[in-house]
C-alpha cells in the first residue's frame, strides 16, 4: 500500500551504541538493523531530500534512508541537539527561535534528528500528537528510536500526523 504524500518527513535516528562513543556515538548492530528496516519500510514515500543532524548516529541512520531514495544527505547543525533542557536550559529556545525563522520544508523533505529536537518541533509548530502524549523514552521523546512521522499539511493551524514506522518490531 502506498502513503498518500505527505509536506514533511520526521524521523528520529535509530538506536546508537554509548559504550562506543560518549560524546558522539555511532550506531549500534542493532541500530544498524534498524535503520535498515527503517529504509525498506519507507522506500515507497515520495522522499526527495534527506536532511539531518551532523551527529555521527543521525549521519549514519540518514544515509540508509537516502540511498533507499536515491538523493544525497545535507547536514544541518541546527538539526544538531546540543543537549537536552536538563543540560543546556536554553536549548528548547534556541530551537524554536530557529524553526521560527526557518521557512516550511520543500515538500519531500525528511528531517532526520534526535528525540529532544524532535520534540521542541512537534510543540513550535503545533502538531497534533496523540492523546495522551506519552513519552517514548527515558528522555521524554514523543518519536521512539527509529520512528519515522508524516506531517501531513503546513501552516498556521495544528498539524496532522501519521506514525510511517514503529522503528521497532512490536
Amino acid at each position: 500500500m502506498t502513503e498518500p504524500p505527505a509536506i514533511f518527513y520526521l524521523a528520529r535516528h535509530a538506536p546508537a551504541d554509548w559504550s562506543a562513543d560518549a560524546v558522539d556515538p555511532p550506531l549500534s548492530a542493532q541500530g544498524w538493523a534498524q535503520a535498515r528496516r527503517m529504509a525498506a519500510r519507507c522506500a515507497h514515500l515520495p522522499i526527495s531530500r534527506v536532511v539531518t543532524s551532523p551527529l555521527r548516529r543521525a549521519r549514519q541512520t540518514a544515509s540508509l534512508l537516502a540511498e533507499a531514495h536515491h538523493c544525497p544527505v545535507q547536514e544541518e547543525a541546527h538539526l544538531q541537539e546540543l543537549g537536552t533542557s536538563e543540560f543546556r536550559p536554553d536549548f528548547e529556545q534556541r530551537v524554536e527561535r530557529w524553526l521560527q525563522t526557518c521557512p516550511p520544508p520543500p515538500a519531500g523533505t525528511l528531517w532526520v534528528s534526535h528525540g529532544g529536537f524532535l520534540n521542541v518541533v512537534l510543540s513550535t509548530w503545533r502538531v497534533r500528537v496523540p492523546q495522551p502524549s506519552v513519552p517514548r523514552d527515558r528522555h521524554g521523546s514523543l518519536l521512539a528510536p527509529g520512528e519515522v512521522w508524516a506531517l501531513d499539511a503546513f501552516g498556521a493551524g495544528a498539524l496532522a500526523w501519521r506514525i510511517i514506522d514503529v522503528g521497532e518490531d512490536r
